[in-house]
C-alpha cells in the first residue's frame, strides 16, 4: 500500500488590504465579547439576570451545558490571542502599525497608552492559550487557570479596551459603523433558556 503523504495547504498571494484588517479585528472583538456574555451567563455569573430558571434548563440538559460552557470559555480565549498575535503577519491590535497610519499624533498616543494598559492581562491570555490548547509546557490545566490568575472584570475590561481600539481603526478608516456585528447574545441565551426550562 503507497504510504499517504500530509497534504499541505496550497501558499496563497492574498494579502488582506487595510479595510479587510480592520473587518477581521471587528469581528474577533465580537467574536469576544459574545462568547464572554455567553460564557458570563451560562456560568451563572452575570448578577444583572435572575439566574434561577436557567438553573432548571441547565439541569435538564447538563450534558449539552456542560461542554457548551467549555467551548465558549475557549472561544474567548482564542478570540482575545488572536487580537494580541505579536507572530509575524498576525491581524491584531498589537501589529497594527499600518492601520494606525490613518490616526493623528494625539489618537495614536491615545492607542498605545490603551493598548499597553491591558497587554499584561493579554499576555496572561495567551499563556493560558499556549498552556492549555497550543500544549506548550508541562503543566495541568488546573495550573495553567492558577498561574493566569485571571478575573472576570478583566478580562470585561480587556474585552471593552480592544472594542475602544477597533472603533479607533474603524473610524480612522471612515468605515460605516454598521459594519459592527449585532451583539445579541445575551438576549438570544436568555430566549434559549427561556424555552428550555422545565
Amino acid at each position: 500500500m503507497k504510504k499517504r503523504n500530509p497534504q499541505r495547504s496550497k501558499a496563497h498571494n492574498h494579502s488582506l488590504d487595510p479595510i479587510e484588517k480592520v473587518h477581521e479585528l471587528m469581528q474577533a472583538v465580537h467574536s469576544a465579547e459574545a462568547s464572554f456574555e455567553i460564557w458570563r451567563l451560562l456560568t451563572f455569573k452575570n448578577t444583572t439576570i435572575d439566574p434561577s430558571p436557567h438553573v432548571r434548563a441547565f439541569g435538564a440538559y447538563s450534558h449539552f451545558f456542560m461542554p457548551s460552557v467549555h467551548a465558549h470559555w475557549i472561544a474567548v480565549v482564542m478570540s482575545i490571542y488572536r487580537l494580541f498575535d505579536s507572530g509575524p503577519g498576525a491581524v491584531s491590535l498589537v501589529s497594527s502599525n499600518d492601520l494606525r497610519q490613518k490616526l493623528d499624533p494625539a489618537q495614536n498616543r491615545m492607542f498605545r497608552q490603551r493598548l499597553g494598559s491591558i497587554l499584561n492581562v493579554a499576555n496572561r491570555v495567551a499563556a493560558l492559550r499556549n498552556h492549555l490548547f497550543g500544549h506548550r509546557g508541562d503543566i495541568t490545566a488546573q495550573a495553567a487557570f492558577d498561574e493566569a490568575k485571571l478575573k472576570r472584570d478583566e478580562l470585561r475590561n480587556l474585552i471593552d479596551t480592544s472594542r475602544e481600539l477597533a472603533e479607533m481603526l474603524r473610524s480612522a478608516w471612515n468605515l460605516s459603523p454598521d459594519i459592527w456585528p449585532r451583539n445579541d447574545a445575551v438576549a438570544d441565551t436568555i430566549r434559549l433558556l427561556d424555552h428550555l426550562s422545565p
